[in-house]
């Protein structure tokens, strides 16, 4: 059984835990969210040749990661001065997962993946409001992205099946967006949204 965890905290208390769990009870303990108002690493690695990298230079983020499987990966970079918050779930084998949450107030992102080969990519600046998201892949071979970039910016994403694309990105203030993919193989969108704007994205197969 191998695993590897690389972190580095400036200013930061981490805290890991990183162990072949079995037992109900001991499990459910081990993916608990820290208590309200805890800061600093939370990494969880359950299974095998799993690797998880978090990066923080600031006392306020909290940085949760919990992985299940086998060779899932992980990577997240807080940055700034904002109280960044992120936390990073991945069920299964062979998920990527990397985030970057930066600027100078607090975003804040929650991302799922369940299943096999599947990968997401967030990034996250602000500077007056924090930006918010929840990213959620459900299936096998799907690929996700989302930049946002500005102030107030609020997305929810959702895939659920195999082999689907999808590719967001939140420019400006106070953009709302949508976007659910149910099916396999569906078309790549693309979406932009420029700052105000609210939209709502459904597609099946």
């Amino acid at each position: 059984m191998n695993r590897r965890i690389i972190i580095a905290a400036k200013a930061s208390a981490v805290m890991l835990a990183c162990a072949a769990i079995s037992a109900p009870d001991r499990l459910a303990a081990a993916v608990t969210a820290p208590e309200a108002g805890t800061r600093g690493a939370y990494v969880t690695q359950i299974g095998d040749e799993h690797r998880a990298t978090v990066i923080q230079d600031n006392p306020g983020m909290l940085a949760i990661v919990h992985q299940q499987g086998a060779r899932n990966d992980a990577t997240l970079i807080q940055s700034g001065v904002g109280r960044q918050l992120a936390s990073l779930r991945q069920l299964g084998e062979d998920n990527f997962a990397m985030v970057a949450q930066d600027g100078l107030a607090a975003s804040h992102l929650v991302l799922l993946q369940q299943g096999v080969g599947n990968s997401a990519r967030a990034v996250q600046s602000s500077t007056l409001l924090g930006n918010t998201a929840a990213m959620t892949q459900i299936g096998s071979g799907n690929d996700m992205s989302l930049v946002q970039e500005g102030d107030g910016n609020d997305a929810s994403l959702l895939q659920a099946g195999d082999d689907n694309r999808m590719a967001a990105t939140q420019n400006g203030s106070g953009n709302m967006l949508t976007w659910m993919q149910y099916g396999h193989g569906l078309s790549q969108l693309d979406v932009t949204q420029g700052g105000g704007q609210t939209m709502l994205i459904t597609q099946t197969r």
